[in-house]
């Protein structure tokens, strides 16, 4: 649009403008110039020749925004000059737009992909794309919010731990008789402690957070210092004049080896993360068993609990869990709960060899695919089943039927185990083994992980266009050799 409005506006009509980078003016000035031609189209019948159409042009990094305007314009220029340009307008601003989109989403995972916190093993990971605007001040404001948060979600673990082992003597509240051994631990404590302390705890923290323990906006994130207002000026004196050094020393010592100090504000970000985390575990935990270091016995409740007496021991993740956290099993009878048990034993297993197929075409081996399509296939399985003939697709799809017509009608599996496909338990194992139980609950474990791994699979490739091509190497191809004279484990097969 900024290309049109220079070639055909300032040259036609003299009208100055300034062409900005932001997408809104962008938007606005298609709107004014799709106003300002209905205008002169009213007055003067003005309508838009190809010729004229030829200056509108976005330019670079708007082809196919080009491309629709052009042929729209051409075909509307003569008889509404709102809607062809209108049609240029939308276009070039949509071409506009998404070239700037995918230039700033190429470079703002660069702009803080070396910055404190993204460390191993996932790198920098954001995974909500907060940063994908590229904004350096709001990176900067949430890095303080989450050494802040941190910070707090360590004091919170410590006083969780501490008062199952020391409390203080005495009174809390000497006018309610509340002593500080009466309090119990955890969220317990939020019904025992007056309003009154309450109060104090919140007037405590305001006032480390404007006064005592202010971060300003001139230090690096995380770096306290103090200061006293009046009124709405800062003023320094001797005595508000200092910061926190290491170990929140006030005006301690700091830490002058710039590794060592990188790796310890590394460390107090890992650890900052891992306790916001915990102290939500401990939440949950107190919530649900009424105690801070409850007992899940103690969790009537719970999802995990065991299931109706008819999958007693086939459960999962352990023998005697049933996960149902949306109640389907409720009311229903014991033959439809087997048929359920059944078909999810018979998913994990397509799962598990979907996966296997995934791998071994993704590491380069499809020997049968390559001798099907006379050529190589592709290695990404996506491609490759495109690449399948109807032949192949059909016998694939016969075979799969043979299976189901001899496990539904031929040999039909035992009423008590529908999983059971041809009913050979009994020939081959002691069902009632303690062995044979775990290698069904790891069966049933492994089919879920499956499930939900290929669906994994799947999304990644359609997404990224990855589609774990270095399985078929040394260490998923993330490493190399480090015995001499031994080379790497290879899958047979040529590699991409």
């Amino acid at each position: 649009l900024a290309q049109a409005c220079k070639h055909f506006l300032r040259p036609r009509y003299g009208i100055p403008l300034k062409m900005e980078g932001s997408k809104g003016v962008t938007l606005a000035l298609a709107a004014s110039a799709s106003a300002f031609f209905a205008a002169r189209g009213a007055v003067n019948t003005f309508a838009v020749s190809p010729a004229t159409t030829s200056h509108l042009r976005c330019g670079a990094g708007a082809a196919s925004g080009e491309a629709r305007a052009k042929t729209s314009c051409a075909s509307g220029s003569s008889s509404s000059p709102i809607v062809g340009l209108g049609c240029v307008a939308a276009a070039c601003a949509t071409g506009v737009a998404a070239r700037r989109r995918s230039i700033k989403a190429a470079t703002s995972t660069r702009a803080f992909e070396n910055e404190l916190g993204v460390q191993a093993p996932v790198g920098f990971w954001d995974p909500a794309g907060f940063t994908s605007d590229g904004d350096a001040y709001e990176f900067r404001r949430r890095r303080v919010v989450e050494i802040k948060h941190g910070r707090v979600s360590m004091l919170a673990c410590i006083g969780y731990i501490v008062p199952e082992f020391f409390k203080w003597p005495g009174y809390l509240s000497v006018n309610n008789g509340i002593k500080f051994a009466d309090i119990p631990n955890g969220l317990s404590a939020l019904k025992v402690v007056p309003a009154l302390g309450w109060a104090q705890y919140v007037g405590f923290c305001f006032q480390m957070e404007l006064f005592a323990a202010y971060q300003d906006d001139k230090e690096e994130p995380g770096k306290l210092s103090s200061r006293l207002v009046v009124g709405t000026t800062d003023v320094k004196t001797v005595f508000n004049q200092y910061y926190f050094g290491t170990y929140g020393i006030p005006n301690g010592p700091k830490q002058t080896d710039p590794e060592i100090r990188k790796k310890k504000l590394a460390a107090e970000l890992a650890n900052g993360r891992l306790a916001m985390v915990a102290i939500i575990g401990m939440f949950f935990q107190d919530g649900l068993t009424g105690s801070a270091w409850g007992d899940w016995a103690l969790y009537t409740a719970s999802p995990l609990r065991a299931g109706p007496k008819i999958l007693e021991g086939t459960g999962g993740p352990f023998a005697d869990s049933f996960w149902d956290p949306i109640g389907l099993a409720k009311g229903k009878s014991d033959e439809q709960l087997l048929r359920w048990r059944a078909v999810e034993l018979k998913h994990g297993r397509v799962s598990m060899l979907a996966c296997l197929g995934w791998f071994h075409v993704a590491a380069g081996w499809h020997p049968i695919g390559d001798a099907a399509a006379g050529a190589r296939v592709s290695d990404d399985p996506l491609v490759n089943m495109t690449q399948l003939s109807m032949g192949g697709a059909w016998q694939l799809v016969f075979s799969l039927m043979c299976v189901e017509w001899v496990t539904t009608y031929v040999c039909k599996p035992p009423k008590e185990a529908p999983w059971d496909l041809v009913g050979w338990t009994p020939l081959i194992a002691d069902p009632d083994a303690q062995s044979w139980k775990d290698s069904q609950l790891r069966e049933l474990n492994n089919g879920r992980l499956a499930m939900v791994g290929f669906l994994g699979l799947v999304a990644g490739d359609l997404t990224t266009g990855d589609y774990v091509a270095g399985i078929g190497k040394s260490c998923g191809g993330l490493c190399e050799a480090v015995i001499p004279g031994i080379p790497p484990i290879m899958i047979p097969g040529p590699m991409a």
